[in-house]
Formats: structure tokens, C-alpha cells, sequence
């Protein structure tokens, strides 16, 4: 109960598991940046078709359940052979928001809602830099100071 610390998390693209998320959650003495991988997991949601099997095992242990799914739905229109197809709309935000969405509920009042979004020379959206306080009392100060590091990187 006595010791804190500043947590970095740069996952080699999606080795971050969701249960070591809720793991740091737990303790409330780790402040932390998470460095999601918005790229590697956009690769992952294809957009006319579900993701195969090996994805979606990925998105799964990345989100800590299937609600990466939530991200889908059915088309008006079959396939060819009259299975049902599926459409997800393009871009990031929509597994950016998930994932936001899930760190809010597990750190409540101690996840930041303003986050960093680091692109490539083509613009392309790479990582999305989010804060998460360690100690509920602390919380405050910790996302004040956070969200200035973000500002000044503007």
C-alpha cells in the first residue's frame, strides 16, 4: 500500500492480454500509459467479412471477451451462395472507442478520457497513447499532469 510507480505499456503489436490490464487496475498504485496498437488491430476487423478464426482469438485476448464484435453487422446484401455477409464501417475509431470504453469501465474515475494519437508520415493512425491513474485518490492530480504531457505534444 506504501509503494507507487509509472507503468509504460509498448506491446510488440498485440501481446498485451486484457487480464494483465485488469491486473494493473487492481493494483491502484501504477499509473499507466498504454500504448495501443490501433494499426495492428484495424488489420485484424476486416470490413465486409467477420475476422478468421486466428483474429479473432487475437481480438478476444486483447479485449478481454468478444465484444470487439459489437463493431459489426449483418448486411442487406448475401453473398453470392446466400450466406449472410457482414459490414464494419472504416476506419479506427470505432476499436479505439471500444477499447477506450472497456479501460473506463474497469479504472472508472482514474481512466482519462483524453488521449494521444501517433500516425505515421502518411497519416495513417498507428497508436492511440492513453492514461490510466494508479491510486483512486490520487487520480486528479495524476490525469492534471497527464493530459498537460499530452497538450504540450500538440
Amino acid at each position: 500500500k506504501a509503494w507507487r510507480g509509472v507503468l509504460f505499456l509498448d506491446p510488440f503489436a498485440t501481446e498485451v492480454e486484457w487480464k494483465t490490464i485488469e491486473k494493473i487496475a487492481g493494483f491502484k498504485a501504477l499509473d499507466t500509459w498504454i500504448l495501443f496498437p490501433v494499426s495492428a488491430m484495424t488489420r485484424m476487423l476486416t470490413k465486409s467479412r467477420l475476422p478468421n478464426d486466428e483474429c479473432a482469438k487475437v481480438l478476444t485476448r486483447v479485449c478481454g471477451d468478444d465484444s470487439w464484435m459489437k463493431l459489426y453487422r449483418i448486411s442487406s446484401q448475401q453473398s453470392l451462395f446466400g450466406d449472410e455477409l457482414y459490414h464494419r464501417d472504416t476506419g479506427t475509431d470505432g476499436i479505439i472507442r471500444l477499447y477506450k470504453d472497456k479501460l473506463k469501465s474497469l479504472f472508472e474515475q482514474r481512466f482519462m478520457e483524453k488521449s494521444k494519437m501517433f500516425r505515421n508520415s502518411r497519416n495513417a493512425r498507428l497508436f492511440e497513447f492513453i492514461f490510466c491513474a494508479g491510486n483512486p485518490r490520487g487520480a486528479s492530480l495524476a490525469k492534471k499532469i497527464a493530459k498537460s504531457i499530452i497538450d504540450a505534444s500538440e
